[in-house]
């Protein structure tokens, strides 16, 4: 989701409900800054690894500051994917978050059983810039932070590589 602006945005929660339940419930241990005041527009993602099978309806619950909250959504989801028991059946690399950033980001992706991951950031021209990670990582979901701030502003090129598995991003630093 993405803002326009924002005025004393102190963060968002984000609430999940089934089909068939009463309440939205937030899920635990999820909460997403916000950027405080800008009239600069604001992109933000979350990746719902927990998703139960079936019909699934999803809201933010904005807080501001102040303590004021307001509600977004809800919005309609159908994950038609069979539970195997695991996360997930492949590996998945999520675009980075804040998208623009400036100087740092979050870089998050799934696993579906343990691998040797490999993560790289190049500048345009295919030159690495920095390796995120370099060895072995546990099934489930992982985050890496990039730090920008020795870098040039420009588009950058995020990659993952596990033993069967190879995929990109674009990201862009503005300062």
């Amino acid at each position: 989701w993405s803002t326009v602006s924002e005025t004393n945005n102190y963060g968002f929660e984000i609430q999940r409900k089934a089909e068939g339940e009463q309440e939205f419930k937030s899920l635990p241990g999820v909460f997403i800054p916000g950027h405080g005041t800008t009239l600069a527009p604001q992109s933000y993602s979350y990746l719902d690894v927990t998703v139960p099978s079936g019909t699934v309806y999803y809201r933010l619950k904005q807080i501001d500051l102040d303590g004021t909250v307001e509600y977004h959504g809800p919005i309609e989801v159908v994950n038609n994917a069979r539970s195997t028991g695991s996360r997930s059946e492949k590996v998945f690399l999520a675009q980075n978050y804040p998208n623009p950033f400036n100087p740092a980001t979050t870089i998050q992706f799934v696993l579906p059983k343990p691998d040797h991951v490999i993560l790289k950031v190049y500048n345009t021209i295919g030159q690495e810039v920095a390796t995120l990670i370099d060895g072995m990582k546990e099934a489930g979901v992982h985050t890496a932070r990039f730090d920008a701030s020795g870098l040039a502003s420009g588009l950058y090129i995020y990659q993952i590589r596990t033993s069967d598995f190879t995929s990109t991003q674009k990201m862009l630093m503005v300062k």
